[in-house]
């Protein structure tokens, strides 16, 4: 792979990484700005269906980091220096869903 393709490629997971994230908050932002009338069994799909949803939203943003790590060093090792961009949209996705689950008890 030469240096162009490579650097197309980190350009790829820095840019899924940030529609992964916002994603996420756009729809916990639905469902914490949503005024529909959510009865019964329906409530408790809210907070579960965020929690998954940002959950796996996570895990995709931690592998595009460890994928854009093998691109750079050969190595899917993340490091403390990753954890930069990697921990602001970690920190995003599971506050938004903290701030929808504990809304909708």
């Amino acid at each position: 792979m030469n240096d162009s393709d490579r650097q197309a490629q980190k350009d790829k997971c820095t840019t899924e990484q940030f529609w992964f994230t916002a994603t996420v908050l756009a729809v916990n932002a639905f469902l914490l700005t949503s005024h529909l009338p959510f009865v019964g069994r329906s409530v408790i799909l809210i907070p579960i269906h965020s929690l998954i949803m940002s959950l796996y939203a996570s895990w995709l943003v931690v592998d595009r980091a460890r994928r854009y790590r093998e691109l750079d060093t050969g190595s899917r090792k993340l490091q403390s220096s990753d954890l930069k961009g990697t921990g602001l949209y970690l920190y995003l996705i599971l506050s938004s869903c903290a701030a929808v689950i504990f809304t909708h008890h």
